[in-house]
């Protein structure tokens, strides 16, 4: 690693000195009443650029040398404003005006707070996530610090140790189930679409809940009020359309929309990967999304936002390779996912801010499978059809009291419909051990071992979920010191189709938190802050779709206790130091698994799912960030990640030992450098460093239920890997993603253009594995891709 660093450092070190004669302009936007920062100021700079303030409303932005240049400042609910910076000029102090009274301490929670949850703006996101194959902004949330390595195509990622598909997605403040295309292979949210996006992964406010690992909050972009914006895209992969228009200057509307076409390079590739040469129907999404706002006054805003998506693929192999044998397999992909929401901001006196929002969203999953083998006595079939639609609606209501206190209260409702009509049959093979591990509880084992057994599975589930939830917080914030202390409340009553009611205990949430501005000028050293934080948190495991009236046990929220520790210090040359460490109690989690009622074959073994609700799990860590914030050569940040996760299942089997499960990193770090050589050219560097994932050991319990869930392939589906197996870990994964973006404008810069070339997975390994039943070579990629994936993409913006 030495030698990666080493040189690295050296070029950081020379482009900074490169950057000290160039013109610079530090810029502080001040609310003009009160004196203070505007912590997440906009300022869009001379050449199409838009930097974010930072919590001290400061930003460095890089001007030309030769001429003076106009920027506009602005910020919700603020005036904007345009100021001209003439040359030479290397400090600007800007005070924006309040359009109105506008109360925003207790909403403008966006942006990075130690303790709480790491932000990122439009431009960071642009930097970081729009290149590749596909350009996904999970590409750039698995940067941050505290997430785990998932991997080239896997979406949802581990955060700080929770599983993956614990992480709770929120667009605009509506929460979507499952935002993923393809299982999770790649998110919904496509760059171009959002405005920024924070990941809370700590002890945060009490008026989000419905996570116990990590709360990704994005929100969409936000239309000029008095200019038109065209932007369109052409990738390798992948062209959008992305249309801004404003409404007399109180508002704005967008339409965005995004195509795939991987016929082509699919094609192109199954010459050289063996394994693609199955891909019947092409992995294909097609997605587009509507948002706008208007303001009606001064005191009333009203916002709309909606999406729809399609994503599917399919596999077909067929083989005659092998005289007087034919093996065959049909598998279909289709998904699609849909929402609206609407959302209104009101402010009934100048220290009071009322919003409230109302949504629906459906989701429709349908999976077909079906094995047709030789050495199988009958056709082995899978049929998911899984359904959710859902409606939301909530208020939250603001009121500063004066002297820095803030109250808030709020009321959130959250109804789902669940279907899920599964079919799965299917030859398995089981020992003695492993069956009783699956549900056998007879006396003695009366079959030959190992057995063969004909499962035979089918659901119908219908389920209504109805979760509540309110809370109430007290927050005090001064120059010096901060506090929250919150309490939230969350209720889930669940009624299946024939109509009896199960409800869980009531999960009650308190939340402190604090921070302490310890030193401020001290040398080199511009602030140094503590926050300290505990609280509660919960959430409803989606497996409960599965829930039926077979299930005497009554369901319970999944259940978290965190406490955290974090320091952040402001250094010289817009250098800033993160370090937080956490302790994380899991308790009361949901585990699901097939009971089967095992017969000899011929005759099928029924199947059924069966919960337990005490599950439990220790996580702690800790995370290190060193980030520089925007500069004229050189940005960006390093991370890196501690997590030691064990959790158990008491009803595991193997004598339900603590394990790490399958998605567990001890170690992540990861690098990202923005390099600007010249106004024309751009190099972003993506790159880290991850240990290995879990591998069996012998005596492992290795539960592994017998299906899955179409919405979300992500629960508890893992092997359970006993804890003092740590040694036994697979390869490093070295991921090194390059890009080259070049720019050129028109001579009023009123149009912007970029082409950019980007190679993914550079230092991807390739391993030969030998598949036995038909001693062939197969290709297979330690990083999930099997060979570096290049693509280029042009980018045209008026």
């Amino acid at each position: 690693m030495a030698r990666i660093f080493r040189p690295v450092c050296i070029c950081i070190l020379l482009l900074h000195a490169a950057a000290l004669g160039a013109q610079e302009l530090e810029l502080i936007v001040l609310d003009s009443d009160l004196d203070i920062p505007v912590d997440g100021a906009q300022v869009k700079s001379w050449d199409g650029k838009e930097y974010i303030c930072d919590d001290e409303g400061r930003v460095l932005l890089p001007l030309p040398e030769d001429r003076a240049v106009v920027l506009r400042i602005s910020y919700p609910g603020y005036i904007s404003r345009n100021i001209t910076v003439q040359t030479g000029e290397s400090r600007r102090t800007v005070k924006l005006r309040l359009e109105h009274d506008l109360l925003v301490t207790g909403f403008r929670e966006g942006g990075t707070r130690p303790g709480q949850g790491v932000g990122m703006d439009k431009d960071a996101i642009a930097r970081t996530a729009e290149s590749g194959i596909i350009e996904d902004v999970m590409s750039a949330v698995k940067l941050l610090p505290g997430v785990g390595y998932s991997g080239s195509f896997n979406a949802p990622p581990s955060v700080r140790g929770g599983a993956p598909g614990d992480m709770t997605a929120v667009l605009d403040g509506f929460y979507i189930d499952q935002p993923f295309h393809w299982a999770g292979i790649v998110s919904i949210f496509d760059p171009n679409m959002v405005e920024n996006l924070r990941l809370s992964h700590g002890v945060f406010s009490a008026r989000y809940g419905h996570t116990i690992s990590a709360l990704l909050e994005v929100s969409s972009r936000r239309p000029s009020q008095d200019s038109i914006e065209i932007e369109a895209g052409l990738s390798t992969s992948a062209v959008n359309l992305n249309l801004f228009f404003p409404i007399g200057n109180k508002g704005g509307i967008s339409a965005m929309g995004k195509v795939t076409y991987w016929d082509p390079f699919v094609e192109f590739f199954k010459q050289y990967v063996e394994d693609l040469s199955y891909v019947d129907t092409a992995p294909y999404i097609r997605s587009g999304a509507f948002s706008g706002y208007y303001r009606f006054s001064s005191d009333l805003e009203l916002s709309l936002n909606s999406y729809v998506g399609f994503d599917g693929m399919g596999v077909l192999d067929e083989r005659n390779d092998i005289p007087g044998r034919r093996d065959y397999l049909r598998f279909n992909w289709k998904n699609m996912l849909a929402f609206l929401s609407a959302g209104v901001d009101y402010n009934p006196a100048g220290n009071m801010l009322l919003k409230a929002d109302i949504g629906a969203g459906c989701s429709q999953t349908d999976i077909i499978g079906l094995m047709l083998y030789d050495w199988a006595p009958d056709d082995q079939k899978l049929l998911m059809l899984n359904g959710n639609v859902n409606l939301q609606g909530s208020v939250d209501f603001d009121w500063e009291l004066g002297e820095g206190f803030t109250t808030a209260f709020g009321l959130r409702e959250l109804y789902a419909n669940w279907t899920r009509e599964e079919v799965y049959h299917a030859l398995i093979y089981r020992t003695e051990a492993e069956a009783r591990e699956m549900g056998y509880t007879g006396a003695t084992w009366p079959w030959s071992n190992p057995q063969r057994f004909l499962v035979d599975m089918s659901l119908n589930n219908h389920n209504n979920a109805f979760n509540t939830s309110t809370y109430a917080l007290l927050e005090y914030r001064r120059p010096r010191f901060g506090a929250e202390l919150g309490l939230r409340l969350d209720h889930l009553a669940l009624i299946n189709r024939n109509a009896s009611t199960v409800s869980a205990p009531l999960a009650l949430s308190p939340r402190l938190n604090m921070d302490f501005e310890l030193l401020k000028d001290r040398g080199m050293l511009y602030t140094l802050s503590l926050v300290l934080g505990t609280g509660l948190f919960s959430s409803i495991d989606k497996s409960l779709a599965f829930m039926d009236e077979r299930n005497a046990e009554a369901p319970r929220f999944n259940r978290s206790w965190t406490s955290i520790a974090a320091l952040k210090a402001e250094l010289p040359f817009e250098f800033s130091l993160t370090v937080e460490s956490y302790f994380k109690l899991v308790y009361d989690r949901a585990y699901m698994q097939a009971h089967i009622d095992f017969k000899s074959e011929p005759e099928p073994s029924p199947a059924h799912p069966v919960f337990w609700f005490d599950g439990e799990g220790r996580v702690w860590g800790i995370d290190v960030m060193l980030q520089r914030a925007q500069s004229k050569y050189v940005d960006g940040w390093v991370s890196y990640t501690y997590t030691n996760a064990l959790y158990r299942d008491p009803h595991g089997g193997g004598g339900a030992p603590w394990y790490y499960p399958s998605y567990h990193r001890f170690h992540n770090l990861s690098l990202f450098m923005d390099i600007k050589p010249f106004n024309f050219l751009n190099i972003a560097l993506r790159t880290g460093l991850a240990s290995g994932a879990p591998e069996r050991v012998s005596g492992g319990s290795g539960i592994t239920p017998i299906f899955l869930d179409g919405q979300n392939s992500y629960f508890e589906l893992y092997e359970r890997i006993p804890y003092d197996s740590a040694v036994n870990r697979g390869k490093l994964t070295f991921p090194l993603d390059i890009k080259l973006s070049f720019y050129f404008f028109d001579s009023k810069q009123r149009c912007r253009g970029e082409i950019y070339l980007s190679i993914e997975n550079l230092l991807t390994e390739i391993n030969k594995t030998e598949d036995e039943r038909y001693g062939r070579n197969l290709t297979i990629s330690t990083y999930e891709l099997p060979i570096p994936m290049g693509s280029f993409g042009i980018k045209w913006r008026f």
